[in-house]
């Protein structure tokens, strides 16, 4: 028995009424071009999977630009800013906190949506990725003001009803953020996605977000990429979307 049996049987029970599972993928944390940003955009180029990469803004370089314009399978999401902690030692990391007062945050989120505007052009699809996935609750209600037209953490909570601000998340992290910091045990993630499988079918066939980050990806994280672009390839009750189609946009 295979250990994705469990994914199949749970995508078994998506019945009449039911869109086919819908996944999206994002990764976290880009400035420049790596080799392993190199080896994502073969690994989703070869299976044809769309990807939102989340830019960090300020330190982003033209040559990711370059870099992106050759992959037509990436769009881009804004990651804060500067992606610096401003949270004390006693509290969980956060940028986008009010730490520092509302109008200097709002302040950097504009200028770094106005870099990524420039930069990427209509590859950059107004979606705020908050680093760490936090943002305080007093700064949801400018992100429309602003121009951006979704927003995206980590959670099944949606904890914002701002007009025009569409939340899009993610469910399913690969990294062991805790123990190794590399790619989770695969029988943990096959397991946790069948849940969010599960999930997605009870809320009337939410999409599921996939959540990495290139940077720090080893085998592990390799391995468990490609069994699932594997396992959904070409299948038909389990597709991979573009975030912007998600979002009321359309794709890229």
């Amino acid at each position: 028995m295979s250990l994705w049996d469990t994914v199949s049987d749970e995508l078994a029970l998506w019945g009449d009424g039911l869109p086919p599972a819908r996944l999206w993928l994002r990764d976290d944390d880009a400035e420049a071009p790596t080799s392993n940003l190199e080896k994502l955009g073969r690994l989703t180029g070869q299976f044809n999977v769309p990807i939102t990469i989340a830019v960090v803004p300020q330190p982003a370089s033209v040559a990711l630009a370059e870099w992106i314009f050759k992959h037509k399978q990436f769009s881009i999401a804004l990651h804060g800013y500067s992606h610096h902690n401003y949270a004390p030692v006693s509290e969980k990391k956060c940028e986008l906190g009010l730490h520092r007062g509302a109008q200097v945050v709002l302040d950097e989120l504009a200028i770094g949506r106005g870099k990524l505007g420039n930069m990427f052009g209509d590859r950059f699809i107004d979606m705020l990725v908050p680093p760490w996935n936090r943002i305080d609750q007093h700064l949801l209600s400018f992100l429309a003001e602003l121009g951006f037209k979704s927003l995206s953490t980590f959670t099944w909570k949606d904890f914002t009803t701002i007009p025009g601000l569409v939340q899009l998340n993610c469910h399913v992290d690969i990294i062991d953020w805790r123990g190794s910091r590399g790619g989770r045990a695969i029988d943990d993630l096959i397991g946790e996605l069948a849940e969010a499988l599960q999930t997605a079918r009870e809320s009337g066939g939410a999409p599921i977000g996939i959540l990495t980050h290139h940077l720090v990806h080893d085998a592990a994280a390799w391995d468990f990429l490609e069994q699932l672009f594997q396992f959904t390839s070409n299948r038909g009750d389990i597709v991979w979307c573009h975030a912007a189609s998600l979002t009321g946009g359309s794709d890229l």
